[in-house]
């Protein structure tokens, strides 16, 4: 019988086979590096796969903004016969401003005066809302400009308006300053263009009319016109108020001949901040006055181009 001291020295003597087993648990260091290299080939493997998801929603979220936008068109168009006018003349408010009771934006839209001017309205009139902003778009940086009028028309007083960013922009037609596509300035009682700029910045406008309706629109087919499509926005984010009617480039743009939707980080040149492009690779998202939305490839002919923009031709894209 062995001794209480042989039997704990047996106990706390290690074996030979636990020695192995101890051995045995570690990574070599070339073992460490081969696992190291396919986890690193695994996600070089599934990152792209992961950006292009997340790309997609956002551009299904892309879309469903500028459906939601094309619905608040439409419901104003069915309470007021005609679509909106993309502003009430140069300095006052615009599209966007029209349709905000239509897109849950009541209690931003009752702290408007529409005879008055953008830049003498409260500051509460004013806010970032998320249906008109592209997830795609970098937030980084936005440079607001205050109006291309602005310095030389308004005095100091006045040189503040209501903020507000916007990716998207109404079709005003094939050129800058060519009132021929869907959205165009609001008439006077003597169907004339509204155009007040020059006067007072307290002036007052008290009566209007909406210059296009959809039986304009179907000359050519509200399934062959453009509505609304994504904005071009240079790297340096600059742009001005959605709701500012002092700078068009801001809630309109135009696309035709020489007017082709532009490339993300395109140098900016005397057209491209009043043309349509996305942040999207390869495409920019437009909506038809049918209510549908498409991505259109930036490579898209400017002659197809301007026959969806043009109102009342008869020009029909047929490859849309």
């Amino acid at each position: 019988m062995r001794s209480p001291a042989a039997l704990r020295n047996q106990i706390l003597r290690p074996t030979k086979r636990a020695n192995v087993i101890s051995r045995r648990g570690g990574f070599t260091l070339v073992e460490l590096l081969c696992v190291m290299g396919v986890i690193a080939m695994l996600v070089g493997l599934l990152l792209p796969a992961i950006q292009g998801a997340r790309e997609s929603a956002r551009r299904n979220s892309c879309k469903n903004n500028l459906r939601q936008l094309t619905l608040a068109v439409h419901e104003f168009h069915d309470a007021q016969q005609g679509l909106p006018a993309m502003d009430l003349g140069d300095h006052w408010a615009t599209w966007c401003v029209l349709v905000l009771p239509n897109l849950d934006g009541a209690n931003l839209y009752s702290n408007w005066d529409l005879q008055k001017q953008y830049y003498v309205q409260t500051g509460s009139a004013g806010a970032d809302l998320p249906v008109f902003l592209c997830p795609s778009q970098s937030r980084t940086t936005q440079n607001m400009s205050a109006g291309d009028g602005l310095m030389y028309l308004v005095p100091p007083a006045f040189r503040v308006g209501p903020r507000g960013w916007s990716d998207y922009a109404g079709v005003s037609g094939t050129q800058v300053g060519l009132a021929d596509g869907a959205f165009r300035r609001a008439l006077d009682a003597s169907g004339n263009p509204l155009n007040p700029a020059y006067s007072s910045p307290t002036t007052l406008i008290s009566t209007w009319r909406w210059p296009v309706n959809f039986a304009t629109l179907s000359i050519d087919g509200l399934s062959a016109t453009l509505l609304l499509g994504e904005k071009f926005l240079p790297d340096a984010k600059t742009d001005s108020s959605h709701f500012n009617g002092d700078l068009q480039q801001g809630y309109v743009r135009a696309c035709g001949i020489g007017m082709g939707i532009v490339s993300a980080g395109t140098p900016v040149d005397a057209t491209t901040n009043r043309r349509f492009g996305s942040a999207h690779p390869g495409l920019a998202h437009f909506a038809f006055a049918d209510g549908r939305v498409q991505a259109v490839s930036e490579n898209t002919g400017d002659e197809i181009m301007q026959a969806l923009a043009k109102v009342g031709d008869g020009a029909v894209a047929w490859a849309f």
